[in-house]
């Protein structure tokens, strides 16, 4: 008897969904999107849609939770290796990271989707907002254990936190939103180690006043 090919798994079919829903929000919009509009995309029929997902706006968080690699990053800050590099490295690594996965071509639309809904969508702010919170908190306090260690001069932890990850998503903002040419023809290395180098000249002791604290 022929084997019957077996179709895609219930995790498949999510994420298909998902692919496909980026797609339209981030042509259309959360508002213009319709779950007719998603489900085309998807190639399944609307009635299917709703066995994966509430409503559009449940749909709407799955993709920007799946595609807003904030998430990932604030486990890279929360992984004990690299709470133990040096500032410097640190903060290489960080920025490297959030301009590369947030460029990434499969992340763009959900950042498109953030910046373009979120004057119309409060509870897409919010979700956003949260996740760079946890970012933040995590950064800020790696930044007050060094600070603590004399490494660091001793400024607000949270508002430089705040003030570098702010940095690096308004730079990807204008490279991947307004598509800013000045600002694309520099390389993710280039961005990386400059943005170090600004936060750390501010804040960096030098290393004869670091010895003598730590001593």
């Amino acid at each position: 008897m022929a084997r019957v090919a077996a179709g895609p798994s219930s995790e498949e079919r999510r994420q298909q969904i998902i692919a496909a829903a980026l797609c339209v929000f981030a042509r259309k919009g959360f508002m213009g999107a319709t779950n007719k509009d998603i489900a085309l995309a998807a190639g399944i029929t609307p009635g299917l849609l709703y066995h994966y997902f509430a409503d559009k706006r449940a749909l709407f968080e799955a993709v920007l939770m799946e595609h807003t690699p904030l998430g990932d990053v604030s486990a890279l800050l929360a992984d004990e290796g690299v709470q133990q590099l040096a500032p410097r490295e640190l903060l290489l690594t960080l920025i490297r990271v959030m301009v590369t996965r947030m460029e990434a071509s499969e992340n763009v639309g959900a950042f498109q989707c953030i910046i373009g809904e979120a004057m119309h969508v409060p509870e897409t702010t919010a979700l956003f907002n949260a996740k760079a919170a946890r970012v933040v908190e995590t950064l800020a306090g790696y930044l007050r254990g060094q600070m603590e260690r004399g490494r660091l001069r001793p400024l607000d932890p949270t508002l430089v936190a705040q003030l570098i990850i702010g940095s690096v998503l308004a730079c990807v903002m204008r490279r991947k939103v307004t598509r800013d040419a000045a600002l694309s023809a520099y390389s993710v290395e280039q961005i990386a180690t400059t943005l170090t180098e600004m936060v750390l000249s501010g804040l960096e002791v030098p290393t004869t006043q670091a010895a003598g604290t730590m001593t």
